[in-house]
């Protein structure tokens, strides 16, 4: 006979003990089905966003340029960690902290740019806080950021709304507008965890599957970048993955169950002005920063690779063109 532990006195399989047991297994379900206990698990109340900083730039020192865009982000906010990453540094963050089939994947990223896109969807769901661009100014510090101080939402009916309810201490996951079509991503924060980050990431990894056209001058941003990230905030608060940043920015604060719904999903959408002009400036060192030493424009590398890429297609086709000529010929010379 095989010895076991005598049970104590309440748990000894009593009917009161039985029932409470049965209570508390149709209420785990019932969480489990809806998903919400492992939302709260991953990112929920009473998690705030950290006050931490994450950079990134190819090589280390950053160019004189950057240098002096990140000295803002100390100046005005001396106590928030920051956080600059190397290629070398994200990569291995990366290994890290995701599975080998992940990491297979970015490393077929053609352009570094998307490197870049892809580790600030990931390091915000590992550590949380606050991602900007190397060629970012901060105006303002991050603690004043929230709630928004732009009359974004002047004229639609939750106008007070917009002003009132989107704090820190609220605020799970922070995304303004770039532009009528696309969400802002070269600055966002968020908590660790948060399962937008995670919808990112999966999406992201999926359209790389479907294989790098690199003739397209869309996929940077389809793949990676405000394309990417537009479709899975829009498909993440239940819309359709075409929907625009404004258009949905207006049904939001248009309508209350919209706004609830977001909330409830641990977002706070804030306008195309709440980043520019009033907290952070973007460079766009892509163009500004040319002529600085050791800067790399993304758009230039793009462009490079299209050129290529249409001029490899062209090599195609006239080394095609004899081969069907000929097969032409031959088709009517058997004809006759």
């Amino acid at each position: 006979m095989i010895q076991t532990k005598k049970a104590p006195p309440d748990l000894d399989g009593t009917v009161p003990f039985r029932i409470l047991m049965v209570v508390l297994c149709f209420f785990l379900t019932v969480m489990l089905v809806s998903g919400h206990f492992l939302m709260k698990r991953m990112y929920g109340p009473p998690a705030k966003i950290p006050r931490v900083l994450w950079q990134t730039y190819k090589i280390k020192p950053v160019p004189r340029a950057a240098q002096k865009a990140v000295s803002t982000w100390r100046d005005n906010n001396p106590a928030m960690a920051m956080h600059l990453y190397d290629d070398e540094q994200v990569r291995e963050f990366l290994e890290a902290h995701f599975e080998p089939s992940v990491l297979t994947i970015y490393d077929t990223f053609p352009l570094g740019v998307m490197k870049a896109d892809f580790w600030r969807y990931a390091v915000l769901y590992i550590e949380g806080g606050v991602y900007s661009d190397i060629d970012t100014v901060c105006h303002v510090p991050v603690k004043q950021w929230l709630p928004p101080s732009d009359r974004a939402a002047n004229g639609l009916p939750l106008d007070s709304v917009y002003k009132t309810q989107l704090t820190w201490d609220s605020c799970e996951l922070v995304v303004g507008i770039e532009n009528d079509d696309h969400f802002c991503q070269w600055t966002f924060a968020s908590v660790a965890g948060h399962p937008l980050l995670n919808h990112t990431i999966h999406m992201s990894l999926e359209r790389a599957k479907e294989g790098y056209d690199h003739s397209d001058k869309h996929m940077v941003h389809y793949i990676t970048g405000p394309s990417l990230w537009t479709s899975a905030i829009t498909t993440y608060l239940g819309f359709d993955s075409n929907m625009t940043a404004k258009k949905l920015f207006t049904l939001i604060y248009s309508h209350e169950h919209l706004f609830l719904r977001m909330r409830e999903r641990g977002v706070c959408i804030v306008s195309n002005k709440f980043f520019w002009p009033l907290n952070v400036e973007n460079l766009f060192g892509s163009w500004s920063f040319s002529n600085e030493e050791n800067w790399t424009s993304w758009t230039d590398q793009a462009e490079s690779m299209r050129y290529k890429a249409d001029r490899e297609s062209k090599k195609r086709k006239v080394t095609l063109l004899p081969r069907l000529m000929g097969r032409a010929a031959a088709t009517r010379g058997l004809s006759h």
